[in-house]
């Protein structure tokens, strides 16, 4: 019963660590609320299990069963006594979840989960669906005052000046750079803020923080000098939640 209870206390941990924003995006839909957990508890619980079932984890073993008077651990264990994975209640949601993933990626349903950017899965902050026909992800504002060329705007985003030109019809290197431009390979990040709620009264929210320059760095893998040479102008101690931040490409 205790191997039993282990593993259901992986899901219920699990549960704790969802971000704020995928639970405000979340509307009431089960697969996300149970099928996400579930999702990464299969994770957890079939890296762990064969470990358990082999004893090879004496301070799970210990954590699990408890000790003995003397501080050791109970003889007598046997592999039966770790049940094997199963889903149980939550197969059906963790099915739907598994098919998120399988047409995002696994970094798409971890960042939803984990870090609350729900774009990823193809929801709006409020829980809507994203709309298929929204701007073009590598569609970049060129920012007045700081930007008024090809070869300018090829040094901010990281797109070399002849894929920029051949990517918007029209566009010539010397010419007078458009309000929007087309830069293939660059990316809009969304910037997310987590809300940590009183567990006693949900709407009380006790401590908010927004995502920070270097934070959103690490994600995607770029240095904060690439991200201010990307988003001149921008004052990152202001960053709020739902801005969009230019990720270059790299």
């Amino acid at each position: 019963m205790k191997w039993v209870a282990w593993q259901t206390m992986v899901h219920e941990y699990l549960h704790t660590l969802e971000h704020s924003g995928f639970t405000e995006a979340m509307q009431g839909r089960r697969v996300m609320s149970e099928g996400f957990c579930e999702l990464f508890t299969k994770e957890v619980l079939q890296a762990a299990i064969p470990i358990a079932q082999a004893d090879g984890d004496a301070a799970l073993r210990g954590g699990v069963e408890g000790m003995d008077s003397s501080g050791g651990l109970w003889p007598g264990f046997s592999t039966n006594l770790v049940p094997d994975y199963d889903a149980g209640e939550y197969a059906d949601y963790l099915t739907h979840a598994e098919g998120v993933r399988g047409a995002t990626s696994e970094a798409a349903v971890r960042a939803a989960y984990f870090q609350g950017h729900v774009e990823l899965i193809g929801l709006m902050p409020g829980g809507q669906m994203a709309s298929s026909a929204g701007s073009a992800q590598d569609l970049v504002d060129v920012p007045l005052g700081f930007v008024s060329s090809v070869f300018a705007l090829s040094v901010m985003t990281g797109v070399p000046e002849a894929d920029i030109v051949a990517a918007n019809s029209g566009l010539t290197a010397g010419g007078r750079l458009p309000r929007h431009v087309h830069c293939p390979g660059v990316q809009h990040h969304r910037v997310v803020e987590s809300l940590q709620r009183d567990p006693t009264n949900r709407r009380t929210v006790l401590r908010e923080a927004v995502e920070t320059r270097a934070q959103i760095a690490v994600q995607h893998g770029v240095t904060e000098a690439d991200l201010d040479r990307a988003n001149p102008g921008r004052r990152w101690a202001s960053l709020r939640a739902g801005d969009r931040v230019l990720i270059p490409a790299h």
